[in-house]
């Protein structure tokens, strides 16, 4: 997204004064009025910059007392005009007309909805610890990156330990909704030798869930 407020002065003297023109001819447009403290602080600075800019602009040795005193006026100008351009911008009233005829933004009001996952997990046991496996996943279609797909809050992380694993992944303890790979399970180790069984799928910011990952098994090291 653009600045708001420019660093070049030129494009910074053509905003306020386009900016400050369109709001003072229309105050209830832009949801003001007369006696508005924002507005009568960016006008009372806009004055200030309107003599110090211009000043600032003649020839370079006698324009650096010039250039310091707008330098000033900008540093009390610049948050007066962001402070004014905030309340503008959140208020619902203003039409993106209005925005428009003043050099404001004008933001997408409608947010980018969270897809529901379509990928699944691909994951990879470590088994190289005694009662321990640590499952390292990333998502089928980018496996050699750790980043999760767009609007995804973790991955749901399920186990069985048995050598017929349920078919149904309901029926697996759940590891939990994991944020960060790798995860590391420990087993009571009179579970060693027996076989841990893993699936997994993605969960978006709205609790909705993705396809299971193929089954992926290794023996708990004892």
């Amino acid at each position: 997204m653009a600045e708001l407020i420019p660093r070049s002065d030129l494009e910074f003297d053509a905003l306020q004064t386009l900016a400050l023109a369109a709001i003072s001819a229309d105050l209830p447009g832009y949801g003001l009025g007369l006696g508005d403290p924002l507005l009568v602080a960016a006008t009372t600075a806009q004055t200030d910059w309107n003599i110090k800019f211009p000043a600032s602009t003649t020839a370079k040795a006698a324009a650096q007392a010039a250039v310091a005193g707008k330098d000033s006026s900008r540093g009390v100008f610049e948050p007066a005009l962001r402070a004014l351009f905030a309340k503008i911008l959140v208020n619902p009233a203003v039409t993106p007309a209005k925005r428009q005829a003043a050099g404001l933004p004008l933001y997408d009001t409608e947010p980018t909805p969270t897809p529901v996952p379509t990928t699944r997990p691909v994951m990879i046991l470590d088994t190289s610890e005694r009662f321990r496996q640590t499952v390292n996943y990333a998502d089928e279609g980018t496996p050699t990156s750790k980043a999760r797909p767009f609007g995804v809050v973790g991955c749901e992380l399920r186990f069985f330990v048995g050598a017929t694993p349920p078919v149904d992944p309901d029926d697996y303890d759940l590891a939990g909704l994991i944020t960060k790979t790798p995860h590391l399970e420990e087993f009571d180790p009179a579970l060693a030798g027996q076989m841990a069984n893993w699936v997994a799928r993605w969960t978006n910011t709205r609790g909705q869930h993705g396809p299971w990952s193929d089954v992926v098994s290794a023996v708990i090291p004892g």
